[in-house]
């Protein structure tokens, strides 16, 4: 009986992750140039719900050594890591963020080098795969129940051994 629960607790939630995943959007996905003197990228407007997560990916594609600040609706939500100019590592990070009101955003990056060259860089934005409250309420229910299932059972083979 208990294996049983278990297994189907295991189901639950794992088609719970797989249903949390499968929601996410992608609001935006791209190549973006930063370029001198500024060492700005052009502004990217993207449409989304006001005050979603979102998962912001950032990639340097051609340069090692580059590196940027990014910017969501003109905060600051990150860097890149310095990578060297002899190395073979492009800079690359993902960032969490929480959008402004509205649908309307935008997001541009700062070359942070000194050298600022023509320099590609990829940017996804997507919704965060964070589950909903629901499915937090729900996984929730599962977790209380299984504890109860254990509890009786350990309660009724205490009254079993007493008798």
């Amino acid at each position: 009986m208990m294996k049983k629960m278990l297994v189907a607790g295991v189901a639950v939630a794992a088609a719970m992750s797989v249903a949390a995943s499968a929601g996410a959007s992608t609001y935006f996905a791209g190549y973006t140039t930063a370029v001198g003197p500024s060492g700005l990228t052009p502004t990217v407007n993207f449409s989304a719900p006001g005050g979603a997560a979102v998962d912001v990916t950032v990639t340097d594609c051609c340069i090692v050594g580059d590196y940027y600040a990014a910017y969501v609706d003109g905060s600051y939500i990150g860097s890149t890591p310095f990578e060297p100019l002899n190395g073979s590592t492009l800079s690359s990070a993902v960032f969490s963020a929480t959008l402004g009101g509205g649908t309307s955003h935008s997001f541009y990056l700062v070359d942070q080098t000194t050298a600022i060259l023509p320099a590609g860089v990829y940017v996804q934005i997507d919704s965060s795969a964070a589950p909903e409250p629901a499915s937090w309420a729900l996984m929730l229910i599962g977790v209380a129940g299984l504890g109860a299932a254990v509890r009786s059972r350990r309660s009724a083979s205490l009254k079993g051994a007493v008798a």
